[in-house]
């Protein structure tokens, strides 16, 4: 299932502008987080993805492409300190096959798909 949609492209401006939003939307979440928990503070449901599933505020922060995606420019290379990635022609994008769960992957990558294309239940 994973790789057999076309690779998608992304100039280092775009994957750059891409992560900076990704990490200004996480922070709305984690940033109140890590307030609460400088604090002793917590809280029953915005604290539940850090406390029951152990996600750390840094991980939910770092962007990553995801499958099919090649970023270009010399800053993609900083991706390759990560052994999920590799140079590839035009730049650098996730090894699919050096993922260690990559069944589970593929499933999740297909019911995201699967849940993009259906239309919504209640309109």
């Amino acid at each position: 299932m994973l790789g057999t949609v076309p690779a998608t492209v992304l100039s280092e401006p775009e994957w750059l502008e891409r992560r900076r939003a990704h990490e200004q939307r996480v922070r709305a979440w984690t940033d109140p987080h890590q307030i609460r928990a400088a604090r002793g503070e917590k809280h029953p449901v915005y604290d539940f993805l850090f406390e029951y599933y152990r996600f750390r505020p840094a991980w939910l922060r770092r962007w990553h492409p995801g499958p099919d995606v090649v970023l270009q420019g010399g800053a993609a290379r900083e991706f390759l300190r990560w052994p999920d990635y590799h140079e590839v022609a035009g730049g650098v994008a996730l090894d699919l096959a050096a993922l260690p769960r990559r069944e589970s992957v593929a499933w999740m990558l297909q019911l995201l798909r699967a849940t993009t294309e259906r239309p919504p239940l209640f309109a």
